[in-house]
């Protein structure tokens, strides 16, 4: 009896350590990148359309009135939180950069979501306002499983609620384009191309045809 239960014991020790292990190393946070774009999905949550069209969206809203907001999408914020994480992200990015605070982050992780403004926009987007954006326009996508929709919806709102702003033009120098992580945006860009290569070929055949017709 006494071997059986310290078998079990132990095994049970090696199993609780194991679930130790694997949930510290879950929370452990997505390292904030040096650089940044308008839309910086990290998850592959985005459609690769829905993130094509949200940033010219958002470079519409930026050369119009200045205004910057910037999607981030993590896997995990780690044991801080999002909003501890979300203010490391406005501290290292500096969002809005233009000396007037009219930057706008809107993070999403596993662990939940936070929009953070900057004082020059929080006048026209305050707390209550994005509490009731997401509440009313984002969550009701996501109780669906609508994610990619739902972002999109509450980047329309937020735009919507600060395109009256007219503050000066952001600095940022945006050096990389959005690239998708999603395997299908992979194989649809590849496929998009291949269709344009034949494309060129079948019109170059019809083009020496009808020059041989001739």
């Amino acid at each position: 009896m006494t071997v059986r239960f310290l078998i079990v014991f132990f095994l049970t020790a090696a199993l609780s350590a194991v679930a130790v292990a694997s949930d510290e190393q879950k929370k452990e946070a997505f390292p904030i990148p040096d650089r940044y774009t308008l839309v910086n999905d990290y998850t592959g949550v985005l459609l690769f359309s829905t993130a094509v069209r949200i940033t010219e969206k958002l470079q519409t809203l930026e050369r119009q009135n200045g205004t910057q907001i910037v999607i981030l999408i993590v896997p995990s914020v780690g044991d801080g939180g999002v909003m501890e994480y979300a203010e490391n992200v406005l501290d290292k990015w500096d969002i809005g950069n233009n000396g007037q605070g009219n930057g706008v982050l809107f993070l999403v992780s596993n662990e939940g979501w936070a929009i953070r403004t900057g004082p020059g926009i929080a006048g026209a987007l305050p707390d209550a306002k994005v509490a009731r954006i997401f509440r009313e326009i984002v969550e009701p996508y996501w109780k669906r499983e609508e994610y990619s929709e739902g972002i999109e919806a509450g980047v329309d709102a937020m735009i919507e609620a600060v395109k009256g702003e007219d503050t000066a033009p952001t600095f940022y120098d945006y050096r990389h384009p959005y690239v998708p992580t999603r395997i299908e945006n992979v194989l649809i860009a590849v496929l998009a191309a291949f269709g344009v290569i034949y494309a060129g070929v079948l019109l170059r055949r019809r083009v020496r045809q009808n020059r041989g017709g001739k």
